[in-house]
């Protein structure tokens, strides 16, 4: 059976493609062996984060003191939003907010570098709360909870089991009918916040206890 050239040209190109990743990953992956990702990589595998995952993460959130105050704690942003109270309600799948000028909303910088924060956009005469940050990583986190979280596919140990059993406290969320409250995209983006979260704290408690045994 003969093969169509432009069909034989297209698989070359994917072949060629599939070689370019091989030949790059094995270079992010010898990248990441310096001594500078050791916490981070020990925290990432407590996760079960593969390489894409914990590349793109590394991208926004090296080095991690940009997050920290100068004794170590955890550095909270503020920033003025012409808001004043906050109402959501959910139409045609989005959160809108019915807004009022003069008050002060936290800005989460960490969830923002890794694509789990959001801004406050007009339309029309509303404000809509959208996405913002590294659609990349934003991208990586929801294929790790997709693909392992909602699985169960994890290493056990004290990081994961409190993952999979808030994902569990999730799926048991029902209403009297006994339907599942969230699933879904709901569920995922609850997740992922989780996740968000969670990598913040080890990172945290990671750093100071380095910072104790330096000391």
């Amino acid at each position: 059976m003969n093969i169509d050239p432009v069909l034989r040209l297209h698989a070359d190109w994917l072949c060629d493609i599939a070689l370019i990743e091989q030949r790059i990953e094995k270079d992010i992956a010898w990248l990441l062996t310096d001594d500078g990702f050791k916490i981070y990589n020990q925290i990432f595998d407590l996760f079960g984060f593969g390489l894409r995952v914990r590349s793109r993460l590394l991208s926004r959130i090296y080095p991690f003191e940009a997050f920290l105050s100068a004794d170590g704690k955890p550095l909270i942003e503020h920033e003025v939003r012409e808001v004043k109270k906050v109402e959501k309600e959910r139409r045609d799948g989005v959160n809108v907010i019915k807004a009022f000028p003069g008050d002060i909303k936290r800005r989460d910088a960490f969830k923002m570098r890794i694509g789990m924060g959001t801004v406050l956009e007009q339309s029309g005469d509303e404000l809509i709360e959208k996405a913002s940050g590294s659609a990349l990583c934003r991208m990586a986190l929801w294929q790790y909870v997709l693909c392992q979280v909602e699985t169960g596919k994890l290493k056990p140990n004290s990081v994961t089991k409190r993952l999979l059993d808030y994902k569990d406290s999730l799926k048991n969320l029902t209403t009297p009918q006994g339907k599942q409250l969230l699933n879904g995209k709901h569920l995922q983006g609850k997740l992922m916040a989780k996740v968000a979260n969670m990598l913040f704290d080890e990172l945290v408690t990671v750093r100071s206890r380095t910072q104790l045994t330096t000391n």
